[in-house]
C-alpha cells in the first residue's frame, strides 16, 4: 500500500510520498496506527467511484480528528484492487495533507 500527501495541490509534481507498506509491515500497520493516534473520530461520504475489472477508484469527502490533527471537507482518493473475492486498499491520496516537518 502506498500513501501520498497532496501538499494542498492537485498538481502531482507537488505531491509527497508519505509511506509504502507491504508484507508484515502492512499487516501490523492498522493495529499500530489505531493504537497510536487515538482518540479519533471519522465521518465520510462517498462522492464518486469508478470500477473496471479488478480495480477501483473511490473518492470520499471526510471529516474527523485524531491525536495529530483535525480535518473537515477533506477529499481522499482511494485506490482499490479485488483480491480473493474482496476489495483491498492498495493506495490512497489525501490532497489537503502535507508531510510533517
Amino acid at each position: 500500500m502506498i500513501m501520498f500527501s497532496g501538499n494542498f495541490s492537485d498538481d502531482p509534481t507537488k505531491w509527497q510520498a508519505h509511506l509504502f507498506l507491504f508484507g508484515e509491515n502492512l499487516e501490523n500497520w492498522a493495529t499500530h496506527f489505531v493504537k497510536s493516534v487515538g482518540p479519533h473520530s471519522s465521518r465520510f461520504e462517498f462522492l464518486s467511484f469508478h470500477v473496471r475489472n479488478n480495480a477501483a477508484i473511490v473518492v470520499t469527502r471526510e471529516a474527523g480528528s485524531n491525536k495529530f490533527r483535525r480535518w473537515k471537507d477533506e477529499r481522499v482518493t482511494w485506490l482499490l484492487g479485488k483480491q480473493d473475492g474482496g476489495w483491498k486498499i492498495v493506495g490512497f491520496f489525501i490532497r489537503d495533507l502535507k508531510n510533517p516537518g
